[in-house]
């Protein structure tokens, strides 16, 4: 189950991957179109990184959805998109139950579209994948946790403001809107500001008590920006879907797009207030000669300062070509529509996972000849989900659920054998004609000359098996899987497939004369 969980998710990465660079490319085309203010910029990269990260997770959840759907559907039939569309636990087709055999046209190649499915993940891989990915996000979110155990300390550490510097900054008190407080500290060199539930200013203490706050009103202004504009919450939410998707590169492309367009915002609204760019532009320059850099609280906004972002905010404040407002709110309304139809789009193509449950049963199946009466409990059957009351070994009949197949394959053996693995074995030339075969894997088995013929064989996977000249002559095949199976020369003539995976199959000088298709298509 998890290696189909984790190609899955391979799948909805690399889709939203690709729509998250559809929907880059066009913020940053209609960003140079229209030129809008920096916060509006903010949000427009926002949403593409809300894309990068969350739109995998959404697409993951609604496979999962529609899976558990198709499963609980059970014998209605099959879902829109075809066999090939459906997966199950084992990442093989998901197809429909014997009750739903109703016959039926076969769909029109021509107006058909098949979405590639996710790779085939082996399970050891897959945990591996999952082990690093937990890793590394676990990393992260440490480190952003302990940035948030800093941030409550500096604010523990600070201390009030004294009587004259308290009054020197009478907008701070009169301004309507959220209740922000300055507080003096020993440990930063410029100011920061720390938000979350009682939001501070900290004021380096020998900046503040020597010059007076009004000698560094512009950069107060600056965090008190970050403050009402609730930068600290955008800002820790950014930093946690970093740490949480630190295997997409695009999400850290975006992160530092959305941080610089978040400091040029605070600019922006200090040259609102001040109507004066040149001033406040000497005023950062000043702070990136002389001044250290403070350290990485990630998440206090603005404190990540480095030279480099300075000289571009100085670049941003002194470019004498205003932002403009035209059409900027119709192309995010339209953005904002295309990001979500994309998602549901992909979301609503993707092929549902199905999970079978061990206590899910469906209608009966024909049992092998003279078998006992079913016992009590349900065995789940791969690839397709054939949930029978059998038991393990019936007395007098010897049928075996997943027995030990490792040793020499006979007749015997395979005809009483339900859900066995016979992955990559030798079965050349075997006669397991009027046989019936449920839900055994031969996944890249060797089945050259193999007698099928008059067997039933039902929600087996031949994935990648070469069967080359099988005679399959009146077999009855339903929900099986011959994706990429070699059929090369193999004799089909009167055989029935209902529900049949022949994606990729090769059915070179294949003789198909009396072939019957019901919910099937030949590739």
């Amino acid at each position: 189950m998890i290696g189909t969980i984790v190609a899955a998710a391979l799948w909805a990465l690399v889709a939203s991957l690709l729509l998250s660079l559809v929907l880059g490319g066009l913020v940053a085309g209609m960003i140079a179109l229209t030129r809008p203010a920096a916060a509006t910029r903010q949000g427009l990269w926002s949403l593409a990184l809300a894309a990068a990260g969350f739109a995998p997770v959404v697409i993951l959840a609604v496979m999962l959805v529609r899976g558990s759907l198709a499963g609980a559907a059970g014998d209605m039939g099959p879902m829109p998109g075809g066999p090939a569309a459906h997966l199950t636990a084992t990442g093989a087709p998901h197809q429909p139950s014997t009750s739903a055999r109703e016959a039926a046209p076969a769909p029109n190649p021509a107006f058909v579209l098949r979405i590639p499915g996710p790779p085939d993940v082996a399970p050891l891989v897959a945990r591996g994948v999952v082990l690093v990915w937990a890793l590394g996000a676990l990393i992260g979110v440490a480190g952003l946790g302990r940035s948030l155990v800093r941030v409550r300390g500096l604010k523990g550490r600070s201390s009030p403001l004294d009587g004259g510097l308290a009054t020197e900054l009478p907008w701070l008190t009169t301004t309507a809107g959220r209740e922000i407080y300055l507080r003096l500290s020993y440990e930063t060199e410029t100011p920061i500001a720390v938000g979350f539930r009682r939001p501070v200013i900290l004021l380096p203490t020998d900046m503040a008590t020597a010059d007076g706050l009004t000698s560094i009103e512009p950069l107060i202004m600056h965090e008190y920006a970050h403050l009402t504009h609730y930068d600290d919450w955008s800002n820790l939410a950014q930093r946690a879907t970093e740490r949480i998707f630190w295997f997409n590169p695009l999400v850290w492309i975006l992160g530092r797009r959305i941080a610089l367009e978040r400091e040029v915002a605070a600019d922006e609204a200090v040259v609102a207030r001040t109507h004066d760019a040149k001033r406040y532009a000497s005023t950062l320059w000043r702070m990136a000669q002389e001044m250290r850099m403070p350290e990485h609280v990630v998440v206090a906004p603005g404190a990540m300062l480095t030279r480099k972002q300075i000289s571009m905010r100085i670049e941003r404040l002194l470019d004498e070509n205003p932002a403009g407002q035209r059409y900027v709110r119709a192309a995010a309304f339209a953005i904002t529509i295309l990001a979500a139809t994309g998602v549901a789009g992909l979301a609503a193509s993707a092929p549902p996972i199905v999970i079978a449950q061990a206590d899910r049963q469906t209608d009966t199946m024909e049992e092998p000849a003279a078998a006992a009466p079913p016992a009590a409990h349900a065995v789940k059957v791969a690839p397709m989900i054939v949930q029978r009351k059998i038991s393990n070994v019936v007395p007098g009949h010897g049928i075996l659920v997943g027995a030990d197949t490792s040793g020499p394959l006979t007749r015997d053996l395979i005809r009483h054998c339900i859900g066995c693995d016979f992955t990559r074995r030798d079965l050349r030339g075997l006669d397991l004609s009027n046989i019936s075969l449920v839900g055994d894997d031969f996944t890249r088995a060797n089945l050259n000359g193999v007698n099928f013929s008059h067997s039933a064989l039902e929600g087996d996977d031949f994935t990648r098996a070469d069967m080359s000249h099988a005679d399959l002559h009146a077999t009855k095949l339903t929900g099986v899987d011959f994706t990429d199976a070699i059929l090369d020369g193999s004799d089909l003539s009167n055989a029935t497939l209902t529900g049949v995976d022949l994606t990729a199959a090769s059915l070179l000088h294949a003789n198909m004369a009396g072939l019957h298709l019901f919910g099937s298509q030949l590739p």
